[in-house]
């Protein structure tokens, strides 16, 4: 349990497909990390293993990789197993209140330390189809990062700005972050191509990057940002990055082409940087919703069309970020006080 020098250990379930769900993880932990608190991270995320993480926690955290082919059942007995031999005085949940699988659903009122529900929009599908209102009472706090959502006036909600997985203070200089992206010696307005998602939709997203910096390579410079290894480069190794996170070289960026998943359009909205964005179809999440009008593409050809137009607009060189507000802290300091 807490120890009064080294603060709290809090045990954070984070499983779900694709990248979102571990970058929140992983936003929380390193913002407890600076509150002198560590972090056990669950997750079944495909990328894991792809990505920095020991570069973005503390020595004292812990990632558990939960395999991602495994079945409910097998899912729950390996949770289950984690709850029982982790000794933790936080639970954490990201988005789904009865777990991915509903794992949780006979799990989580057994856990005796304070429960907490990261609370992102959700389909009101499932939250009908599974009757969430009475569930959710198994929580001691549900916190809504930045986003409107069901239970966001239960007696035990409460509300902060978007999380977002570095501060204002650690976002690298212009030139840093030029040298970053490998874009040190090109003078062109920066173009950041974010490719994640299923199998299908890197392969669509390698495609848009190949296809804007053939069109509008000698007005911009085109950077794909994808996972380590699960899509081909595009042109040359110098135009595509394994980088992550991506945040800290917003400075030089000067329009982001991805998707509609909560990470990608909170972190353009914080630092004020356009976004072009094709929505992903999700089970549980809603991307179409996140997204203005005027970002939205809903093809590669009109993904196209809208690069261009903001090109013919005038797409200025970058040269740095205005400060902003970062919800993650104030959701690390209502957890504590738990």
């Amino acid at each position: 349990m807490a120890d009064a020098k080294h603060g709290q250990h809090w045990l954070i379930y984070a499983l779900g497909g694709g990248l979102g769900h571990l970058h929140r993880a992983i936003t929380l932990a390193r913002a407890a990390r600076k509150a002198a608190h560590s972090c056990c991270i669950l997750t079944n995320s495909p990328y894991a293993h792809l990505l920095p993480l020991t570069e973005q926690l503390a020595k004292t955290d812990q990632v558990i990789r939960i395999d991602p082919t495994l079945d409910r059942d097998g899912v729950k007995e390996r949770i289950a197993t984690v709850i029982e031999e982790t000794d933790f005085d936080v639970f954490v949940v990201d988005t789904f209140p009865r777990g991915l699988g509903g794992e949780l659903f006979e799990l989580l009122p057994g856990i005796s330390v304070p429960k907490v529900l990261i609370h992102r929009d959700l389909n009101p599908q499932y939250v009908e189809q599974l009757q969430l209102s009475d569930f959710i009472a198994n929580y001691d706090k549900i916190i809504l990062p930045g986003e409107n959502a069901a239970y966001a006036n239960a007696p035990q909600s409460e509300k902060t700005a978007p999380w977002l997985i570095a501060d204002a203070d650690e976002i690298l200089s212009p030139n840093e972050a030029r040298h970053k992206l490998r874009a040190a010696q090109n003078t062109l307005p920066i173009i950041a191509v974010i490719g994640s998602g299923k199998t299908d939709e890197l392969v669509e997203t390698t495609r848009i990057a190949a296809i804007l910096d053939e069109r509008f390579g000698h007005e911009a410079c085109i950077r794909y940002i994808r996972p380590r290894d699960l899509a081909p480069n595009i042109d040359g190794a110098h135009r595509t990055l394994a980088l992550w996170p991506l945040l800290p070289t917003y400075s030089a960026v000067s329009l982001v082409v991805g998707a509609g998943g909560y990470n990608t359009v909170q972190e353009c909205r914080a630092t004020a940087t356009p976004l072009i964005a094709m929505p992903r179809k999700r089970m549980y999440d809603r991307q179409l919703r996140r997204l203005q009008d005027a970002e939205i593409a809903r093809d590669i050809d009109d993904m196209t069309g809208k690069v261009e137009a903001v090109i013919e607009s005038g797409l200025e060189l970058r040269e740095g970020l205005a400060d902003y507000q970062n919800g993650v802290h104030h959701g690390v300091q209502t957890i504590q006080q738990l």
